[in-house]
């Protein structure tokens, strides 16, 4: 990378150590308790690589007490001792280092009521690592959009700590935590040609990792922040159903319900659902292998109808956002329709050997695969899903 021309420039290192046990044991002769524990720590660090001397050319934004003798702004305005106290004496930032580190127990009970019934229940905690975003992230979005989306809050120079903010970006993100229960069954019916599964569960999850795609004076920017707090609940169903030694009929259908019930970083969106979460998800598939020889030939064929629910990408959904520009920008349009594709696989197969088929969208459906908001833009970035495709598999076993 060229460093004059790089507004943000990092270097990241991470160390990683983790441990995991687990035991299993039988309370009686149909009731099994398991508990598992895992540990991670994770050191992560950061270092900018923007030089002190590099300056925006033209000179289009001015902040006091950060020109050389000159004039002109830091290229990153992280780097302006006016804005940011961290700044070295010798112009640099200090190398940011932080630890993430979480005890993630797991315990589950498991009844086996009857051969053909098992109850189960489980609880665990989650985690996901913390981190950085590039250095300078946060006075960057204070510089080019909150000084400028709302007006008149930094000064006729667009210095200073907004006293309001559209957005809250900071440098680091926190880590991840999740607690989920989950109470459930498996059986097994018509002699055991049927197997009907379902699940209940309750997930909360404390500072949700959320990508935000920040568009302004500065160009692009993909900055990871976090949503206080998200609760989710939903369900499972599943079928998968052998009519006969060839034929075999496949089900599943999930429903989330999801909602956000703290964000400071956007507190207007507190209510809104979980981003990059499906309202439902569904399949519905046929599976038919059929022998054509008496030498082991199999012909194989499946189909699979694959359903997704209405999707939000971004925590700012249906309500209106302050723009860059002025007007407040409608993110109404942002969510993704629900949409359906179907893939299928035609094949040969014997003991060694295996060809096939396979086609993915078959039917060729036009559907988004990602919704991209940049809200305080007033727009979003697309990216459609992929278009009907072919493929040849050929296999052999030893």
């Amino acid at each position: 990378a060229n460093p004059t021309v790089n507004l943000l420039w990092d270097q990241f290192k991470s160390d990683v150590v983790a441990g995991f046990g687990n035991i299993a044991f039988d309370v009686t002769d149909n009731v099994e308790a398991a508990l598992a524990l895992r540990y991670d720590r994770e050191q992560r660090k950061a270092n900018s690589l923007v030089p002190s001397s590099a300056r925006i050319t033209p000179n289009t934004i001015v902040i006091p007490n950060c020109g050389l003798a000159g004039g002109g702004t830091p290229l990153n305005p992280g780097l302006c001792p006016a804005l940011n106290p961290n700044v070295l004496a010798n112009g640099s930032l200090p190398e940011q280092k932080r630890d993430f580190s979480q005890l993630q127990p797991k315990v589950s009970l498991t009844w086996k009521a009857t051969p053909n019934w098992t109850l189960y229940g489980n609880w665990g905690i989650g985690f996901k690592s913390g981190g950085f975003n590039n250095q300078g992230s946060s006075k960057t979005v204070d510089v080019f959009i909150n000084c400028v989306v709302i007006p008149n809050n930094c000064g006729p120079t667009g210095s200073g700590t907004p006293a309001q903010r559209s957005v809250f970006v900071r440098d680091f993100f926190d880590k991840e935590k999740s607690s989920a229960a989950e109470i459930g069954f498996k059986s097994f019916l018509v002699d055991h040609r049927l197997q009907f599964d379902f699940s209940v569960f309750d997930t909360t999850v404390d500072n949700m990792q959320n990508f935000e795609f920040l568009v302004g004076g500065f160009g692009l920017l993909r900055v990871v922040n976090n949503i206080d707090k998200v609760k989710l609940k939903g369900a499972e169903i599943g079928f998968n159903f052998r009519v006969n030694e060839d034929l075999r009929l496949i089900a599943g259908y999930s429903r989330v319900e999801s909602e956000i019930t703290a964000n400071k970083t956007r507190p207007q969106t507190v209510g809104n659902q979980s981003p990059y979460t499906p309202s439902y998800t569904g399949t519905l598939g046929v599976e038919l292998g059929v022998p054509v020889s008496g030498n082991g030939w199999r012909v194989d064929g499946s189909a699979f109808l694959n359903l997704v629910g209405p999707t939000w990408f971004h925590v700012v959904q249906a309500q209106q956002n302050p723009t860059l520009f002025g007007a407040p920008g409608d993110f109404t349009l942002s969510r993704r329709d629900r949409f359906s594709t179907v893939d299928a696989r035609l094949g040969m197969s014997n003991d060694h050997w295996n060809m096939a088929i396979v086609g993915k969208n078959v039917a060729n459906k036009k559907y988004l695969q990602e919704v991209i908001p940049a809200a305080e833009f007033g727009g979003a970035f697309i990216h459609p899903g992929a278009e009907r495709r072919f493929s040849l598999e050929v296999g052999y076993k030893f």
